[in-house]
């Protein structure tokens, strides 16, 4: 006992030295105490006649029991009831003794006879002060249910029921900042509703397949719940130092009949039967809960086996403090852990006390499957710190511990963290329709900068893009009918923003919708944040250089960007709105400001389709000078029989389409022409077209095209001059790409002049 006391005048000491002197720095303003958080746990239990068949050994009970006792006097507490009504079992109040009392003597009211499952009714009576509240501190409910929202037979209103919770419900809880866990009692219960309730609040949600498994969910959403400060415990034991004043030990048996026993540091030997004012212990089939007063300094052992459940927790004088540990973890989002210890007066600063302390970062997944990662934390100053986000990498349940070593003393904060994705997608069967909906779980994503677009290809193949609405209560919606039956697939663009910078398309999963609307329950749809990456806006793409083939005696430098210069400017808005022209009221208009890789997209796929449209016209015209030579130099032949036959050369220096009209070099070219219209008579000319190549547009400028064909054409036997219009078939002026999109060559003004080479090793 010496000892004890001589630790404890030296950890005083220590104290007063570190309060002195943070006192003496405050420029003589009194420090003040930090006040604790009240502590606030609100418990709904699911008491529907289904839970006859999900929980047959009503294992509600002794988990219900257990937080009854793990409770810290001082914390708000209150047990509620639901199942076709809703019932305080526990009024909400105060805990102590006589809470505790009252409790105990309640919980075996818990019975599976209701008829109904008032998930929403839950929610409201047990939230009932959130509308005139004084009080700041966090409120956390938790709830365990089996089913879905079941309050008649009507489907339509359960479904109406349910769209209430997510749209009204769900964002008061949001707005107060309170946190629900939801604890699931079978694979039938609506899985995605419990998930949001607990996604958009930061809190747990699991599904509880065994009786083991609902106990330690409850300690998990209880830890969230109530932090703890815990020592490292192991099957041989655990250390009490002297600053602390009570442990409790809550120690699951690995066998459910072993009995346990506890072990002093002196020898002394504690069990059920041991009756002492300063140890109380609370034995159950399960477990045995000890609590300890003013216990010995030194080595504690346990005699018996435990379970990976069990742990101890202090009261204490020296507390570890981690700060920065969240709740959720999300994708791309840094989080850096810092702990350091507290004493009475304040932040542990003294260097001498600081030197002998080392902390431990350990995650360990609750998927077996996945690996133990560990790291030693940095110090800095009295701080140490470690950046989580480096050792959860995957998606899943985690238990983050961080271990204090202080050679003389040992302290432990344990926690679940969830690493989730930052949306989450859910598509909702209603009677008659599809709604899509997208929560973003992150709190940092900009709803308002963000915009999310669905392709949705209907069941006759048809093509339409239309945008998500951003609704009220914070997530996106869709509504996706169709009046023929089939399949509508709908796939899903997005351009996310979170703290000013834009995150690559989130790779949501296709969906199948089915029509007529088959199946009730809501369907999750999986995102992909793994290939997610924050990004800053892409630079302007550097234009395409065609390199044009031209004979050797007629090659010189080309500035590319002469092949270019009278592109006009798009739009990101324009562009969107010619895309979607008819769209009606979900016509999609991009924000100005929001580069991605759509709106590249619209920047390139028009002058591509131009390209193809100009490409595909050169062809045509081509093949038609090329049959009119031929029909010339036929004729010609004809003339040369009867003796009259023409030089059909052309000037070296005029070009096809030049500055002037060909010299007529005697009368029977005249003859050639007329007899050229006569056998073309069959195609008359359209009303207004005097020219082969006024059928596109009259704003085509073709002038430019001579200097492509002016080898070509000097190459040909004769010249003649221009020939009168001649009538050509209609051509094709929509190509049909696969994104169903059409060019329509008649509503633009192109300039061919520097394309029409494109094509010149194809005729050669």
């Amino acid at each position: 006992m010496g000892t004890r006391a001589s630790e404890r005048i030296r950890i005083w000491l220590l104290v007063s030295v570190v309060w002195l002197s943070s006192y003496s720095a405050g420029d003589n303003h009194e420090m003040a105490k930090p006040m604790a958080d009240v502590n606030d746990v609100r418990i709904l239990i699911d008491v529907s006649g289904s839970m006859r068949q999900n929980d047959p050994q009503n294992l509600r009970v002794p988990a219900l029991e257990l937080l009854i006792e793990l409770l810290p006097e001082g914390t708000q507490a209150g047990v509620w009831t639901f199942g076709q009504y809703v019932n305080m079992l526990v009024p909400y109040g105060e805990v102590n003794a006589a809470w505790k009392a009252n409790a105990r003597s309640r919980v075996d009211q818990i019975k599976s006879l209701g008829l109904r499952t008032a998930i929403g009714e839950a929610l409201e009576k047990s939230s009932f002060d959130f509308d005139y509240t004084t009080n700041t501190w966090h409120k956390n409910f938790i709830l365990l249910t089996d089913g879905m929202v079941d309050i008649s037979r009507n489907r339509n209103q359960n479904v109406a029921e349910r769209n209430r919770i997510i749209n009204q419900v769900l964002p008061k809880f949001r707005d107060h900042d309170a946190t629900v866990h939801t604890i699931s009692l079978s694979d039938n219960a609506d899985s995605q509703l419990l998930e949001q309730l607990a996604n958009q609040t930061q809190g747990l949600s699991v599904v509880a397949k065994s009786a083991d498994e609902l106990m330690a969910f409850f300690l998990r959403a209880f830890d969230l719940a109530v932090p703890s400060e815990q020592v490292p415990l192991t099957d041989q034991g655990f250390s009490i130092d002297t600053s602390v004043n009570e442990f409790t030990a809550l120690m699951f048996r690995e066998t459910l009949s072993q009995p346990l026993r506890l072990i002093a540091p002196n020898g002394e030997m504690f069990t059920p039967e041991s009756e002492t004012s300063r140890v109380n212990w609370v034995s159950t089939d399960r477990y045995d809960l000890v609590t300890v007063q003013q216990p010995m300094a030194g080595k504690w052992a346990i005699d018996g086996s435990l379970d990976d459940n069990s742990r101890v927790t202090v009261v204490s004088d020296l507390n570890l403090m981690v700060q920065s540990l969240p709740t959720v973890l999300y994708p791309l989002q840094e989080n850096l852990i810092n702990a350091h210890m507290k004493s009475l007066e304040g932040v542990v600063m003294e260097s001498t006390f600081v030197d002998l302390m080392s902390m431990t970062l350990t995650t360990i997944p609750t998927d077996t499957t996945m690996p133990v990662s560990s790291g030693q934390m940095i110090r800095e100053g009295h701080e140490f710190v470690y950046p989580i986000h480096e050792l959860i990498t995957q998606q899943g349940a985690y238990q983050v511990e961080v271990m204090l070593d202080g050679r003389t003393f040992q302290r432990q904060i344990s926690r679940s963290v969830e690493f989730m994705a930052n949306l989450s997608v859910e598509i909702a069967p209603q009677s008659d329709h599809y709604l899509i909906r997208i929560f973003p779980n992150n709190p940092a994503i900009d709803q308002q900068g963000s915009f999310l677009l669905a392709q949705i290809t209907d069941v006759n193949g048809q093509v339409d893009t239309r945008s998500f609405d951003l609704q009220t209560a914070g997530y996106w919606q869709l509504k996706i009918d169709s009046a023929e039956a089939g399949v509508v697939q709908v796939k899903t663009i997005s351009k996310i923003m979170m703290a000013g910078q834009q995150v690559d398309d989130l790779m949501i999963e296709p969906m199948a919708l089915t029509f007529p609307v088959s199946g009730t329950m809501p369907m999750a749809v999986e995102v992909a944040d793994d290939t997610m990456a924050m990004v800053e806006p892409e630079p302007e793409p550097e234009p395409m250089v065609v390199y044009q083939k031209f004979p050797l005696e007629m090659v010189e430098e080309i500035d590319p960007n002469q092949l270019f210069q009278d592109e006009p400017p798009m739009e990101t808005e324009d562009t969107m709105e010619s895309m979607e022209e008819g769209t009606g009221e979900d016509d999609v208009k991009l924000p100005e400001d929001s580069p991605s890789v759509l709106s590249y997209l619209m920047w390139s796929v028009p002058g591509l389709l131009a390209l193809a449209g100009f490409f595909f016209a050169y062809r045509w015209f081509d093949q038609r000078k090329h049959k009119l030579l031929e029909e010339r130099e036929a004729l010609a032949r004809e003339l040369e029989e009867e003796g009259a036959m023409p030089d059909l050369s052309v000037p070296d220096e005029e070009p096809l389409g030049g500055g002037g009209e060909p010299e007529l070099l005697d009368d029977p070219v005249a003859q050639i022409d007329a007899e050229i219209a006569e056998k073309q008579a069959f195609a008359p000319p359209e009303p207004n077209q005097t020219d082969p190549l006024a059928s596109l547009d009259e704003g085509f400028d073709l002038g430019d095209l001579a200097d492509i064909t002016e080898e070509e054409v000097a190459d040909a036997p004769a010249a003649a001059p221009e020939p009168p219009p001649v009538a050509e078939p209609e051509a094709d002026a929509d190509l049909d790409l696969d994104d169903g999109g059409d060019l329509d060559i008649d509503d633009g003004v192109f300039d061919l002049g520097d394309l029409s080479d494109l094509t010149d090793e194809n005729e050669n």
